[in-house]
């Protein structure tokens, strides 16, 4: 395969790719047999990019049909920002959290009031993050080895 050659395919992968990503956030419902049509492209090869190269998305597929997960569109609402809150320990820092402070804190159109420095990371983060991934393996209930370089306690 000559470098052009192989400088189309990418092409032609990368915007394939990035037409079925568009689809699937506007909440189309993409049947694999039209998409193979469409692209030219074998069922097989729609499949590996739907299960490999698009592993990380949370995709819902039945009877050839793949879309995105309906939470993907799913308004959050201010118990979501609590849980998250607590979650990431920021509710010991806004312990009054309600809809008042909250509608403050998240308006775009305003700067916010407050700003929250973090140390930069000792790595730098991989495109999802392993905790993407450490979280797919807890929902699927996969034994999960851990190791660190340094002493956590």
């Amino acid at each position: 395969m000559t470098l052009i050659t192989q400088e189309n395919e990418h092409d032609r992968l990368a915007t394939r790719l990035s037409i079925i990503l568009s689809r699937l956030f506007q909440g189309e419902k993409l049947h694999i047999g039209a998409l193979a049509e469409e692209f030219g492209v074998t069922t097989r090869t729609l499949r590996r990019d739907f299960n490999v190269r698009l592993t990380y998305l949370d995709i819902e597929q039945n009877n050839g049909v793949y879309q995105l997960a309906s939470h993907y569109f799913r308004r959050r609402t201010e118990r979501d920002m609590k849980i998250l809150a607590r979650l990431l320990h920021l509710d010991r820092l806004l312990p009054a959290m309600d809809a008042k402070l909250l509608s403050l804190l998240l308006d775009g159109e305003h700067p916010s009031p407050y700003r929250i420095m973090l140390p930069e990371p000792r790595q730098k983060p991989t495109l999802f993050g392993d905790f993407s991934r450490l979280t797919l393996a807890i929902l699927n209930q996969t034994q999960v080895r851990i190791r660190t370089d340094e002493n956590v306690s």
